[in-house]
């Protein structure tokens, strides 16, 4: 399935229809009689556990890695060291994972318990909810139902590098297995020295603002978005000196409307229509949330690159923006993987937008898949 060559990249295909998704694969194992054990306690531990229930599994225990251990109980099971667990089921069980990290020695530790378990799945969970408020996982329905689509972006992307990239993650999607996501890695590769004017939607506190400043020799202003008004109060408080460095505290969407932000700095954006996990701690009032309406400026009219990160909420703002990306004909960076069909569905819509530039995607090294960008640049 994968061919490495001396210059170190590698070749991969699209797993093909009918491959048994993650959650099958979970369910065979523990229908042999292996115990199931989840590896972490946070929110991702939550949203694995509720589909191992709905699908009938039992979960057994669950442990964190050394330091997270403490005192403390998950969902009714109390949370053990690694070597606690393979102390209860000294015949082997199927660990889960169910955290994130991009941290290097928390990867290999994880690697570790991988080799050391008698199965490891890493399962796709959706980073954002779907417009139920659902964190529904990508099924081997799905995955067939879709593919046509999932092909062709497949066939769209400029460059083998990303191609393999893209079938990576559809391996891992489906078969959760962490050795896929080892090899979706590329760096990012933009004509930096090009671009004069930026506009950031979902800016966080700055940190890709810098991440402009220090990379574009010759930019000139960069307008930044950003919904949270905390990760906006450090935004706002940022300086880039010799930049024009316009701060607005909105939303990247697609018309006026009052957004909800749960406060988890700007980790969390729901609708009004859609239902909300815990009680806010923000309310966006009915303002400017979408590009094409900012008042006419030259730093935003005469826009050669867009940076799309908004929490799920890119296609929204795609549409939002479409005026603007349309007339200038300008690059583009966005996120495409918050929810599953982010991974199709936006290369496409992208592509019939701008489709004389090139399709590329990046991803760092970090379990799971997130982080996924899509480049659009000539």
């Amino acid at each position: 399935m994968t061919e490495f060559n001396a210059a170190g990249g590698y070749s991969c295909t699209l797993p093909p229809p009918g491959t048994p998704d993650v959650w099958e694969r979970i369910e065979a194992a523990y229908r042999e009689g292996f115990p199931v054990v989840l590896y972490g306690t946070g929110d991702g531990a939550d949203r694995i556990a509720a589909v191992l229930e709905g699908r009938g599994i039992v979960i057994s225990g669950c442990f964190a890695s050394d330091g997270f251990v403490r005192n403390r109980s998950f969902r009714g099971h109390t949370v053990h060291s690694f070597d606690e667990i393979k102390a209860i089921f000294p015949d082997g069980f199927v660990t889960i994972l169910a955290f994130a990290t991009a941290l290097p020695e928390v990867m290999d530790k994880i690697d570790t318990v991988a080799e050391e378990s008698a199965c490891f799945f890493a399962p796709h969970i959706p980073a954002t909810p779907d417009n139920k408020g659902e964190y529904r996982p990508f099924t081997r329905g799905d995955y067939d139902r879709e593919y046509s689509k999932i092909a062709e972006v497949s066939r769209l992307l400029w460059d083998e590098r990303s191609r393999a990239l893209y079938a990576a993650i559809w391996q891992w999607r489906m078969t959760g297995e962490l050795c896929w996501l080892r090899q979706a890695v590329a760096e990012t590769v933009m004509p930096w020295e090009k671009y004069r004017h930026i506009v950031d939607l979902g800016a966080y506190t700055g940190d890709t603002a810098r991440f402009f400043a220090e990379r574009c020799p010759n930019l000139i202003s960069l307008t930044a978005l950003e919904p949270d008004r905390r990760s906006y109060a450090k935004l706002s408080a940022l300086e880039l000196p010799g930049i024009d460095f316009r701060p607005i505290h909105a939303a990247a969407w697609d018309k006026r409307d009052t957004l909800t932000v749960l406060g988890r700095g700007g980790r969390g954006m729901y609708t009004s229509d859609m239902p909300l996990p815990e009680p806010p701690r923000d309310r966006l009032p009915p303002a400017v949330h979408y590009v094409d309406a900012l008042p006419a400026d030259e730093a935003v009219d005469t826009a050669d690159l867009i940076k799309l990160d908004v929490e799920g909420a890119e296609m929204r703002a795609l549409s939002g923006a479409k005026r603007l990306i349309s007339d200038c004909r300008l690059d583009l960076l966005m996120s495409v993987y918050h929810r599953s069909e982010d991974l199709f569905m936006l290369p496409l819509r992208v592509h019939e937008i701008l489709p004389e530039k090139r399709l590329r995607l990046l991803r760092p090294l970090c379990y799971p898949d997130w982080d996924v960008v899509l480049a659009a640049a000539e």
